[in-house]
């Protein structure tokens, strides 16, 4: 059966990755702020992500890695920038990560694709000329 009405996550990208209702929480509905409050969240969630991919190369090579501090470090930052927004799953899966230290190299690889890919489908969505 086909719905008379299309979904509006086919009209509305920012709102597949992002809950609306939350960041009107802080924006008051301000459509400006929202914009900018999502356009810093994306200048900070790209290179984050960027560290993020650099942390999993080593966890697969088992190469030397940074220290503990500086994994959690990243991934509380996309846990808490991601959540603020309203972009749960990204904080979901940074939290899970966040959990996994970088030298627990068994069980760290799943979570942090887990974060590589919500964040890759987050920045898709919020800035799609990325």
């Amino acid at each position: 059966m086909t719905a008379l009405y299309p979904s509006p996550a086919v009209h509305d990208p920012v709102g597949t990755v992002i809950d609306r209702a939350h960041l009107a929480q802080y924006t008051l509905g301000d459509p400006e702020l929202e914009a900018e409050i999502l356009g810093l969240f994306v200048e900070s969630l790209a290179p984050l992500l960027a560290d993020v991919g650099r942390m999993a190369g080593v966890i697969a090579d088992e190469t030397p890695h940074q220290g503990d501090d500086v994994w959690r470090r990243v991934l509380h930052t996309i846990k808490g920038s991601a959540r603020g927004v309203g972009a749960s799953a990204l904080g979901d899966a940074a939290a899970a990560a966040e959990q996994c230290a970088p030298r627990e190299r068994d069980g760290a690889i799943s979570p942090v694709s887990d974060v590589l890919r919500e964040g890759a489908r987050v920045l898709a969505a919020l800035d799609p000329a990325r």
